[in-house]
């Protein structure tokens, strides 16, 4: 039976995320929120969430400052996964020490340009948009200040002043309010352009994948690492890529940080989502907020969830929010290679 909220449809409330103004609709055994900061996404058990404003505000040992970090550190992941997007995916909480936060002046930079270029889609358009300091990495309102500057200084953004009318649209989270238009100069294009340019370029391919090396069929367990050898590798090689797996690289940096600059470097991204990796979601997310393309396989055995005769969950299921989309589904190593390399000549340009 539909609850209320389905019938007529969205309705006022509170983001249980940032804890601004949005609007809500409850779809079956899940929220649906809209939000202009965090973005249109989906959660299971509201008010339980690990993300939830005032469960975390609760359960907060630390002072206010760590606290606010946190709550921009959560948003601007959660507005990662969601800009840009017209659908509802399903934001879980696994992802809180995905990255390190805040980020580097140099890359609060690029996620701006990024951002804006995404946003104006060409040069001569204004943003009239509200916008957090989250969006871009920042740690509060005065580093967003700071990057504002600096982004004037290098003459990557131009300000131009705001209407009278138009000043309460363009609110900095809860705390102040812009009294600008922050757009890209012809600087700012150019380094837009560049951006870009580096995806373009690259010849490496990030695979998100389980890193199970050991074959059980009884249990759906096929050896991932064998099917990353003899399908996804050589799919990935036979179209003039790189495969790039993050468990096969030398590096000495935090495995997070080093996630997160390969993705950065490569042009597409393959995410397997056989083994229900929370991991291997993120990652896919990630890259779908950088603009990259992201091509999903899963083995079919884990396509839906199975249950026992209590009708419990004993394996988990593709996530809803991507089940709807193109997906090769595979039973064997030969049939994936074929399918993905296929897919890979026809979706990365």
């Amino acid at each position: 039976m539909c609850g209320i909220n389905e019938l007529l449809g969205f309705a006022p409330g509170i983001c249980e995320i940032c804890g601004n103004e949005c609007e809500f609709c409850i779809h079956g055994e899940f929220y649906e929120f809209r939000c202009p900061f965090c973005g249109n996404f989906s959660t299971p058990n509201p008010g339980k969430h690990p993300y939830n404003l005032s469960l975390r505000r609760q359960n907060h040992q630390g002072t206010k400052e760590e606290f606010d970090i946190e709550t921009a550190k959560i948003i601007y992941l959660v507005h990662k996964k969601t800009f840009g997007r017209n659908d509802y995916p399903l934001i879980t909480g696994d992802d809180l020490n995905i990255v390190k936060y805040p980020l580097s002046l140099s890359e609060q930079i690029d996620e701006y340009v990024l951002w804006a270029g995404k946003l104006l889609k060409y040069p001569g358009n204004d943003i009239k948009t509200q916008i957090h300091e989250a969006f871009f990495g920042c740690a509060n309102a005065d580093n967003f200040w700071y990057l504002l500057d600096v982004l004037e200084q290098e003459k990557i953004i131009t300000k131009k002043l705001l209407d009278v009318d138009d000043f309460e649209k363009l609110s900095l989270t809860r705390d102040g309010a812009l009294n600008c238009y922050p757009t890209l100069s012809k600087k700012g294009w150019d380094k837009f352009d560049e951006l870009n340019r580096r995806k373009i370029e690259s010849k490496q391919a990030f695979v998100a994948m389980w890193y199970n090396d050991k074959e059980d069929l009884k249990q759906a367990k096929p050896n991932m690492m064998n099917v990353y050898t003899q399908a996804l590798e050589p799919a990935i090689k036979n179209n003039g890529y790189e495969a790039c797996v993050l468990n096969q690289i030398e590096h000495v940096n935090d495995i997070n940080d080093e996630m997160i600059s390969q993705i950065r470097k490569s042009k597409f991204l393959v995410a397997d989502l056989t083994g229900y990796r929370g991991g291997v979601y993120w990652e896919a997310g990630f890259a779908y907020g950088l603009g990259l393309p992201v091509i999903y396989t899963c083995h079919k055995s884990w396509l839906k969830p199975e249950y026992n005769d209590n009708n419990e969950i004993i394996r988990e299921g593709v996530h809803f929010d991507v089940e709807h989309r193109n997906m090769i589904l595979w039973d064997n190593v030969e049939e994936l290679k074929v399918k993905l390399e296929r897919r890979i000549a026809a979706v990365v340009i």
